[in-house]
């Protein structure tokens, strides 16, 4: 079984968009979730040091 592809035209630029397996759905979550909780200590950080 293969996975979707098609092309997407932008502004003049044709990229080509392929669906995500499960897995790289979950790997995706779990990175976004990563990089919350890194802007969230970030924050905390600059909001104590600023009060």
């Amino acid at each position: 079984m293969f996975l979707k592809s098609e092309p997407f035209e932008f502004n003049g630029h044709t990229v080509t968009l392929y669906e995500l397996s499960a897995l790289h759905r979950l790997q995706h979550l779990q990175h976004i979730a990563d990089e919350e909780k890194k802007s969230l200590k970030v924050w905390t950080v600059m909001n104590s040091i600023v009060f």
